[in-house]
């Protein structure tokens, strides 16, 4: 199944053709520099910051998922599976509009980072300690709980 389905290799600009946002905070300073990067240019970092911003879901989540299809419990810069956990809690509405079955693709996802943590714990501690509130958010969201 592919995963993506638009050219990586476009800024998140030219994707929505959008502009300048014109805000000044430094977070959305740094949303407007990564939106001038082509998307495939992406390191994880900078993907995870703006999912956990809800930008751009529609292009970034695809990228992220197919990331996390490879390694489950991927780091974005805090710690290892901080990437599935940011994947996780984006807004409902990007998984009520769940037109490509990304879901069933998730729950898998959780269930391999769940089996690779638990086999140790202590190399993941973080991530187990904010997987569960992560995962009861996608639950909720997507109508499993």
């Amino acid at each position: 199944m592919e995963l993506i389905n638009f050219d990586i290799r476009k800024n998140l600009e030219e994707l929505e053709s959008m502009g300048n946002v014109g805000h000044k905070s430094s977070i959305v300073s740094r949303g407007q520099k990564l939106r001038k990067i082509a998307v495939k240019d992406f390191s994880n970092a900078e993907l995870r910051t703006m999912i956990e911003q809800n930008s751009s879901l529609k292009y970034l989540l695809p990228l992220a998922i197919s990331r996390l299809h490879v390694d489950s419990l991927l780091k974005g810069e805090g710690y290892e599976g901080d990437m599935l956990n940011a994947v996780l809690t984006v807004e409902k509405k990007f998984w009520m509009d769940d037109l490509r079955g990304y879901i069933p693709i998730m729950v898998a996802i959780i269930e391999t980072a769940l089996a690779v943590a638990n086999s140790k714990p202590t190399s993941y501690e973080k991530f187990l300690q904010h997987s569960s509130g992560a995962i009861r958010i996608f639950k909720v969201n997507v109508g499993l709980m």
